[in-house]
């Protein structure tokens, strides 16, 4: 199975900024289905058609890379999270439209690949 340039130049651009994720990455992408990388594929040709650079979506499926990473950290050292209430995480996060794009298309793009 192959995937497209589109999808080539997204994992590329996020591998050339971590490249130790190269492994995951690259075996998660080759557990799709031919379905799945038709999908991915017009997925981030879509975000391409409202403007989004290949840099951009990269950025975004490594917010959540880098976020989830760091959560994870600070959770196994301190036993908590950086939020305890939701009006922490509304305030810093849900109300932050700029990081809210960006998390929700790093989101998408990671929920084929992870």
């Amino acid at each position: 199975m192959n995937s497209s340039i589109a999808t080539e130049s997204v994992v590329s651009e996020v591998l050339r900024r971590k490249p130790l994720h190269r492994r995951f990455l690259r075996n998660s992408i080759a557990q799709l289905s031919q379905e799945e990388l038709n999908e991915v594929d017009r997925y981030i040709q879509f975000m391409e058609n409202e403007g989004l650079s290949i840099d951009q979506l990269a950025s975004a499926y490594l917010l959540i890379v880098d976020d989830t990473f760091r959560e994870e950290i600070r959770f196994k050292q301190t036993g908590s999270y950086r939020f305890s209430t939701f009006a922490e995480a509304k305030e810093t996060v849900y109300d932050n439209p700029a990081y809210m794009k960006e998390y929700m298309i790093g989101l998408a793009l990671s929920s084929f690949w992870c």
